[in-house]
């Protein structure tokens, strides 16, 4: 099993850890956005999807609002970085906000692509705010038989 680091930079066995921690749960809450003024303190991260086929991995991430043009995407070996920026629309002066939800600013994710992905190959297709990533996995080559000698 693979341990969950807390913010505190201990670990735990569970992946619930972070979720469980009250310490986290009370900084998540009063990082909230709320309010006038700037919409949150937390860092935007689209969130991802990381799924497999047995011929290739894909990425999918929501990032609306966003468009292609304002993304970036590098592979770095079996590192995938997606970098870009959600603008805030322009405020008129005449307009006060009650409540602001939504998110903006530049984010910055990182991926460890898996070995089998051909890092060369990764396409990207961008609809309907949702980026979707597409590694072909390598080929690989024919299992070899490996014939055993006996000195007996």
């Amino acid at each position: 099993m693979k341990l969950a680091q807390r913010k505190n930079g201990s670990y735990s066995a569970s992946p619930w850890s972070p979720l469980l921690d009250v310490d986290h749960f009370f900084d998540r809450f009063f990082d909230a956005p709320c309010g006038e003024g700037e919409p949150s303190l937390t860092k935007l991260t689209p969130p991802l999807d990381l799924s497999e086929t047995d011929k290739e991995v894909i990425i999918r991430s929501e990032i609306p609002g966003v468009s292609p043009d304002e993304l970036e995407i590098t592979v770095d070996g079996d590192v995938l970085t997606l970098t870009g920026e959600k603008k805030r629309e322009t405020k008129a002066k005449d307009i006060t906000h009650y409540y602001v939800e939504r998110q903006f600013g530049s984010f910055h994710r990182q991926l460890q692509l898996p070995s089998s992905v051909d890092p060369e190959s990764v396409t990207a297709d961008y609809k309907d705010g949702v980026l979707t990533l597409t590694a072909p996995k390598k080929e690989t080559a024919t299992p070899k038989k490996i014939a055993i000698k006996s000195n007996n």
